[in-house]
């Protein structure tokens, strides 16, 4: 408290929170205690972690898992995410769309070479989903360890960022 030398995120499955409500409620205490610090960014995903996204030809399970884990986040926690990561950030311009239309101000993917195209990580983009500027990106480069279990090669990760956010 007081300083707030640094921010980070937390993302949790619906089906994670699920079990801290039930076998450790003392743990979902003391997120909502390290939110209240204002150090903590909650942020949203399907509530199963699912695949629901890449079933492009209806949206409706991927934006109803979304619409659950907001729901249940601000019954156990009082915040209502801002920013969505989807399953293993998987992330093309439908599901950035479903992200837009569900009222989330950014969405956080990888970045790798196929989708930068040469292009910069260290500047602003704006979403094709939302012409009018509303959603936009903002990359972080983020090299991961080898040790770690989720990106094992490093990578960059993007983070698109509402326009009044500033980068950094």
């Amino acid at each position: 408290r007081g300083k707030r030398p640094f921010k980070f995120a937390f993302s949790f499955s619906g089906i994670y929170l699920e079990q801290c409500q039930r076998w450790c409620p003392q743990l979902l205490s003391l997120y909502k205690d390290l939110y209240e610090t204002g150090c903590l960014e909650l942020v949203s995903q399907t509530y199963f972690h699912s695949l629901s996204s890449i079933f492009y030809g209806d949206m409706g399970e991927f934006k109803e898992q979304a619409r659950q884990h907001v729901a249940l986040i601000k019954d156990l926690v009082g915040a209502e995410p801002r920013v969505f990561e989807n399953t293993e950030l998987i992330f093309n311009n439908l599901i950035a769309r479903a992200a837009f239309e569900l009222g989330f101000t950014g969405i956080i993917t990888e970045g790798s070479s196929k989708i930068l195209a040469g292009r910069s990580p260290h500047q602003v983009y704006h979403s094709k989903v939302a012409p009018d500027s509303r959603f936009c990106s903002g990359i972080t480069r983020c090299r991961t360890t080898s040790g770690s279990g989720f990106r094992r090669n490093g990578g960059s990760i993007i983070l698109l960022l509402p326009t009044n956010t500033p980068p950094g």
